[in-house]
């Protein structure tokens, strides 16, 4: 909160809540972690790439799949789809309804953990989620596939830093789904259409959530992401507007 305060933005705090909202903010401080500012370069460099791929994968992961499946069986090499077709005979439901009914189980399992004490709440996640997966592969209810794609696809999300902002890429996974499921890559990229669309009229406090993929004159993007030292950063983002310094001239006597 002190660097964002230091950065011009605006810190609001009500009392007997334990969290600040900090204000205005851009779409890639989605990715970015309170311990970026005080790790190495090189690191900084590769966890955040990490992060924007892990985002890609919780996001277009099960509905690239679940197109593939349904609609272009021709992207998919013959020996493994040879191989689901073979682990596929004994379930009844197809891929797609496999894969939303284990995120919601795992939703479901995220709820729970939450409302559990703490030191129970990430063993009954875990051991949950474990024996629940099991016991569906175990009943051909579930195909192990299925189990693969939503276990990839849930890790990713945990490697985004923020909660909140984790959970709305989950919500917004279960849109590209549907998209998929019914026009299948079609269906995606109406989906990704209308996201962006959507993305790019958002103006928080009369700032654009996509600000920084605007001109930027000083390249403070760039250099913020890939780990420039701070002291060549401008302290405040490009994006936050400048308060106007009135600069009163001295005046000078002129000799007589």
């Amino acid at each position: 909160m002190a660097g964002s305060l230091v950065e011009g933005r605006i810190s609001l705090m009500v009392n007997g809540n334990p969290y600040a909202l900090i204000l205005p903010v851009s779409i890639l401080d989605t990715i970015y972690s309170n311990d970026d500012d005080i790790t190495r370069a090189p690191y900084k460099i590769f966890i955040k790439l990490v992060r924007v791929l892990s985002l890609l994968i919780t996001v277009f992961l099960p509905c690239v799949f679940i197109s593939a499946i349904n609609f272009h069986n021709d992207l998919i090499p013959t020996n493994l789809l040879l191989t689901m077709s073979s682990l596929k005979e004994k379930v009844p439901f197809p891929f797609s309804i496999e894969i939303i009914f284990m995120i919601l189980v795992y939703e479901i399992a995220q709820e729970s953990r939450l409302r559990i004490p703490s030191q129970l709440g990430s063993v009954v996640g875990l051991v949950g989620s474990l024996i629940l997966g099991q016991s569906a592969v175990t009943a051909n209810i579930i195909s192990p596939i299925t189990i693969i794609i939503t276990s990839v696809s849930i890790l990713t999300s945990l490697t985004i830093p923020d909660y909140y902002i984790s959970s709305g890429f989950r919500m917004i996974r279960l849109f590209f789904m549907v998209g998929a499921m019914l026009f299948g890559f079609l269906g995606i990229s109406l989906v990704l259409y209308s996201f962006l669309l959507y993305t790019f009229h958002l103006k928080p406090f009369k700032v654009p959530l996509i600000q920084p993929f605007y001109i930027d004159k000083n390249n403070n993007v760039i250099k913020r992401f890939f780990g420039v030292p701070l002291k060549n950063l401008n302290l405040k983002p490009y994006f936050i507007p400048q308060p106007k310094q009135n600069k009163k001239k001295a005046r000078t006597k002129q000799p007589t």
